[in-house]
């Protein structure tokens, strides 16, 4: 009767050993023999896992398990893929589109399928067969512009092409193109060399009128020279006559304004630039009406900072009634963004 409840119990034990190995190991499970029986269950079976044969104790089936060269296992690199564990180095090392390589040309280091896919596309050493087909039979990617510019198959256009010629042929045909077409490329020659010289010619025409009218600038700005020296000679005589009764800071206001009239005006693309002529119409009414008159604007130098003046005839605060008051406003011009701020110099 003992012999028969061992014989259960040690069948039970099998089951369930079969079941966890079946169902949770995904392994068939093979049962051959018993071949000894103790107290502590020291049964030996064996097991069938695609190919492996182990046979031991049912106490040492878990650490086989756990390290049964044919059990399958995912891979490390977390590629997705699945297979027997003595399989797994083989596959990380040489096969997971997943591992880390170096570019075989550019030695740039990366994921398998990144290097081998998109990489590819963009390494600058990656090798290229020539276009022409020639006797090369790979450039680096970064080398090709440099290669075309020697390769003999490219086709380029005729070396007297500025002459006229459009022929197109590979490097390597020009220079029996020349021996070829020596007629026509002269002719083309003749053709353009009588070109330049009417552009010379013509271009000599414009320098002396240029220079002409340059010469006539010239009297220009020395007849403008001569007017103003006699109207600051006039003015000043005026001054001489007019200056009894008068403060010596509005006479110096009024010298100011004659130095600044003397000076020669400079208009570029018709903005005015200093130094300028300013006239002041209607700077009496502003004066009886106590508010300040305002100048048009006027540039410091060629585009350079853009300014008015303002003047109260009357002045303007503690020195009201008794001076003439004289203001520059800088204002927003077109060339701010090239110019120095803050605003430097003596005024």
């Amino acid at each position: 009767m003992f012999m028969y409840v061992c014989m259960y119990v040690c069948m039970y034990i099998c089951i369930c050993v079969c079941m966890y190995v079946c169902l949770f190991r995904r392994a068939p499970l093979k049962i051959s023999v018993f071949t000894e029986w103790n107290p502590c269950l020291n049964i030996t079976i064996t097991i069938t896992i695609k190919g492996c044969n182990w046979e031991g104790e049912l106490n040492d089936i878990n650490k086989h398990l756990g390290g049964c060269q044919f059990e399958e296992v995912a891979c490390s690199n977390k590629c997705g893929m699945m297979m027997q564990r003595q399989h797994l180095t083989s596959h990380v090392e040489y096969e997971c589109p997943c591992r880390n390589v170096n570019c075989q040309y550019c030695s740039e280091f990366g994921e398998y399928q990144f290097i081998e896919g998109h990489h590819k596309e963009q390494c600058v050493k990656f090798p290229l067969p020539c276009p022409n087909k020639c006797d090369v039979e790979t450039v680096p990617r970064d080398g090709m512009e440099a290669h075309r510019k020697e390769c003999p198959l490219e086709m380029i256009d005729c070396e007297y092409h500025d002459m006229g010629c459009d022929t197109k042929i590979a490097r390597k045909d020009q220079q029996m193109h020349d021996i070829k077409t020596v007629r026509e490329h002269l002719m083309l020659t003749k053709v353009k060399l009588t070109e330049t010289k009417d552009n010379l010619a013509s271009t000599k025409d414009e320098l002396a009128s240029t220079k002409d009218g340059l010469a006539s600038t010239k009297d220009e700005l020395a007849s403008t020279k001569d007017r103003l020296a006699s109207l600051e000679e006039t003015m000043q005589q005026w001054i001489d006559n007019s200056s009894r009764g008068y403060s010596d800071e509005l006479m110096a206001a009024v010298r100011w304004f004659i130095h600044l009239s003397s000076m020669a005006a400079m208009t570029t693309s018709g903005n005015q630039v200093c130094p300028v002529i300013i006239k002041m119409p209607g700077v009496g009414k502003c004066k009886q009406e106590e508010i300040g008159w305002y100048s048009d604007p006027f540039y410091t130098h060629n585009e350079g900072y853009k300014m008015c003046l303002c003047v109260y005839a009357g002045g303007t605060g503690k020195v009201k009634g008794t001076c003439l008051s004289l203001y520059l406003y800088l204002m927003k011009g077109p060339h701010d963004d090239k110019l120095s701020w803050p605003l430097r110099g003596k005024f």
